[in-house]
């Protein structure tokens, strides 16, 4: 193959793996929900001017809870910016740190002096991977400052006074303020430094072993500039959450851990070559380290799949060029079979990926408005997906009583979860715990439950959301004035008494008037023609409502 074809196959193929594993990581972490929480956090941030002493979003967290503080600069800062440019934005700041960890893997493998389609496969597997595993927000933009971290430390040591390592520093400050889990970089730089002969290197100094260790304690010193100090090193384990002891927990990681297998095998074969021989004992310690830390939490493992991948590529050419003159003349037969292989198998799998992304549940809209205008400082139980994005509009004015940082009480957490399943002495729990409103989504058991209660009274619901105030005295006005009569909004296989159709109907006119834009108003108005045997007037409403509310979707046909 002339020189002229193989710099087109390899830059073809390059950007065309390249490509699949950046569309597939924006689609999967775009099929994922804005990071509300964090954003909630930020505004609390933003508001006290520095980090607050305490939890204020819940009212079931014990007296006195410290406030998660673990990811404070990009909580602050994405809230500054969703407050300029709307949370839409953050979508955009998720692709290009997904774009910006890619372009570091791929330099960081062209360092270690990888050819360009054994870095496209090598870094494009490792992303595909690791992108299951990573959430929009500071665990994105960690790794990609991680991924940033191994490039840097691809440039050598000592040169110019430690060379381009001088920007680990600065960069392990921004990280562990994102993540706690940028901590993983004290043990990586320890061995690679401790595996790193200076033998041979003239800007070498006198004493190596001092000069390594002056950079690690500086490394260290940085580590711990976080507003919460030591705290940072203390909730680094947790920041590298869960157990691969769980059944399943690895069903959808295998790929990644056949990467870093392939990656201990490489490094073993090429240990036996000479061109592959200077850089094994590094290699090998910490591909083992990375397997290890996999392993312990399977959330590390995107962390050390980029650690792994573009090691895996030089070593995969080192072992190339140490082959037989027979296995290389079939180099690139092989590498255009493997690449149309690839293409073949992958494709489709992005491809579909990115046009139909996986559905979200739908989150409250007007109730929102409504709570805003018309109720305040009320204690709130919803679930606790929805805490994140009903803390970030309305804190603090709501307090919540679950959320997914599991900061309440087991026991008090138990009986919040058996409430919203209308499970026990689910009326007794309300009234204990002082819970001012139940905001849940259409059809949940608890909105159900709460339907045929005397006790509550649905006062706003959307195409989600049913929101519920207890009937006493400091709601009464709000219940004379907002409680429909006939309709049943929170059951929306039933959304009206049988024996007050009049009043329904009202009630739905009176809505509609005041938000035509409400698909879920015309799903219960076409209900209210077929109880009135009129088929083809509930059809026709309910194709306006489609039109009039795009993102409606009636899961039941009429």
């Amino acid at each position: 193959m002339s020189a002229a074809l193989r710099l087109l196959f390899n830059a073809t193929a390059l950007l065309a793996l390249l490509a699949l594993a950046a569309a597939l990581g924006v689609s999967l972490l775009h099929a994922r929900p804005l990071p509300w929480e964090q954003l909630a956090l930020g505004r609390q941030i933003a508001e006290a001017s520095a980090l607050p002493a305490h939890d204020t979003l819940l009212f079931s967290a014990p007296l006195g809870a410290a406030f998660d503080g673990s990811s404070w600069l990009w909580d602050w800062g994405a809230w500054s910016l969703g407050r300029v440019a709307g949370p839409k934005a953050l979508r955009a700041v998720d692709v290009a740190v997904w774009l910006a960890a890619l372009w570091a893997l791929v330099a960081a493998a062209f360092r270690r002096g990888a050819r360009p389609f054994s870095t496209a496969v090598f870094c494009a597997w490792a992303l595909a991977c690791a992108a299951t595993d990573l959430h929009p927000g500071p665990d994105l933009l960690a790794f990609a400052g991680f991924c940033a971290a191994l490039w840097i430390m691809e440039g050598e040591f000592w040169p110019a006074f430690f060379g381009r390592w001088l920007w680990l520093a600065p960069l392990a400050v921004v990280l562990v303020n994102l993540s706690p889990a940028a901590w993983v970089l004290a043990p990586l730089v320890l061995v690679r430094l401790a595996t790193e002969s200076s033998a041979g290197i003239p800007e070498a100094p006198r004493h190596p072993r001092f000069a390594k260790t002056v950079f690690f304690g500086l490394l260290l010193l940085c580590l711990c500039l976080h507003p919460q100090g030591l705290l940072a090193l203390e909730r680094a384990p947790w920041a590298l959450r869960g157990s691969p002891l769980l059944p399943g927990a690895f069903a959808v990681r295998q790929g990644g851990l056949l990467l870093l297998a392939a990656g201990l095998t490489l490094a073993l074969a090429s240990s036996w070559t000479e061109a592959g021989r200077p850089a094994a004992a590094s290699d090998g310690a910490l591909l083992v380290l990375a397997a290890v830390a996999a392993l312990v939490s399977r959330d590390a493992l995107p962390w050390f799949l980029a650690l792994a991948a573009p090691r895996c590529a030089a070593r995969f050419d080192i072992l190339a060029d140490a082959a037989p003159a027979a296995v290389r003349a079939l180099r690139w037969p092989t590498k255009i079979l493997a690449f149309g292989g690839i293409l073949a198998y992958f494709g489709p799998t992005v491809l579909r990926a990115v046009e139909r992304p996986s559905p979200r549940r739908p989150l409250p809209a007007q109730t929102v408005e409504f709570y805003r205008h018309q109720v305040l400082d009320e204690a709130v139980l919803c679930p606790p997906d929805w805490t994140p994005y009903l803390a970030w509009r309305l804190a603090p004015e709501a307090r919540f009583a679950l959320d997914p940082r599991g900061l309440t009480p087991r026991p008090r957490e138990r009986e919040f979860q058996d409430a919203l399943q209308a499970r026990g002495d689910y009326a007794g729990t309300l009234v204990r715990e002082g819970v001012g409103v139940c905001w849940l989504p259409l059809g949940s058991p608890l909105a159900l439950a709460l339907e045929d209660s005397q006790a509550w009274q649905p006062v706003s619901f959307d195409d989600a959301s049913v929101l519920y105030v207890p009937v006493d005295a400091a709601h009464a006005q709000l219940i004379h004035d907002r409680a429909p009569r006939g309709l049943r909004p929170g059951d929306p296989a039933h959304p009206f008494d049988a024996t007050r159709l009049v009043e329904a109907e009202a009630d739905l006119e009176a809505d509609l008037a005041r938000d035509p834009d409400m698909g879920v108003l015309y799903l219960y108005m076409a209900r209210l023609w077929l109880a009135r045997g009129h088929a083809s007037k509930a059809r026709e409403t309910l194709e306006g409502g489609i039109r009039a509310d795009p993102g409606f979707a009636p899961n039941d046909a009429l």
